[in-house]
């Protein structure tokens, strides 16, 4: 198995035990049967199960939310993980990366080393800008949609019904729009490892690299 297989094998898992982990989190929070003892939260001293917890009506917006934020920080943290390993081979951008901590940098160092304008990996992007518009919403501006949301955010929101009816402008991001995050992201890394395979057959990616 060459370095390309493991690494996209790697992806795979880590996306997979990833959604695990916040679906199997979801469920313990909102109370699913189907989760063991529900959920204990553990202080110094005293245990407090679920049931004694109380759950405000707008907790599920909360949870839901925070977990969004999760998913796409995973998504942007195994971003960072592939360009730390395609500068391997382009020794020019190794410093530049070294002070990069925004997704779009990693997309403009990307850019200029593969051609990623093909139409599934641009297409993939598009998406994953939205979901960044929409966990900045979340992170900077407590899930209120501001006026400057792009159009575009704002039309994916109430098309998908993440805009709660009460309250226009409030973000309630469902199970779905989670795993969308991961899968898209994981497709469009997927997509761009194979990419880079392609523009250079020799680089670390190959059977042969280093040998």
């Amino acid at each position: 198995m060459n370095y390309k297989q493991q690494f996209s094998q790697i992806l795979n898992t880590e996306f997979s035990n990833c959604e695990k982990s916040i679906q199997l989190a979801i469920d313990a929070v909102m109370g699913s049967t189907g989760v063991k003892d529900r959920l204990s939260i553990h202080k110094e001293v005293d245990t407090y199960s679920l049931e004694e917890v109380q759950i405000y009506p707008f907790t599920p917006s909360i949870i839901q939310n925070s977990f969004f934020v999760t998913a796409y920080s995973f998504f942007e943290y195994s971003f960072r993980k592939f360009c730390e390993i395609i500068v391997t081979d382009h020794s020019a951008f190794k410093r530049k990366l070294s002070d990069m901590d925004k997704v779009y940098q990693y997309h403009s160092l990307v850019l200029n080393i593969i051609p990623i304008s093909q139409p599934v990996i641009s297409e993939d992007w598009k998406r994953l800008v939205m979901y960044r518009e929409i966990r900045n919403i979340i992170v900077h501006h407590n899930s209120i949609v501001p006026g400057n949301t792009t159009s575009k955010t704002k039309l994916a929101l109430a098309l998908d019904t993440h805009i709660d009816p009460d309250n226009l402008t409030l973000i309630k991001i469902s199970n779905n729009m989670i795993k969308e995050v991961l899968d898209v992201g994981l497709r469009f890394l997927l997509n761009l490892i194979e990419l880079y395979f392609e523009s250079y057959p020799e680089g670390i990616f190959s059977d042969n690299f280093n040998s």
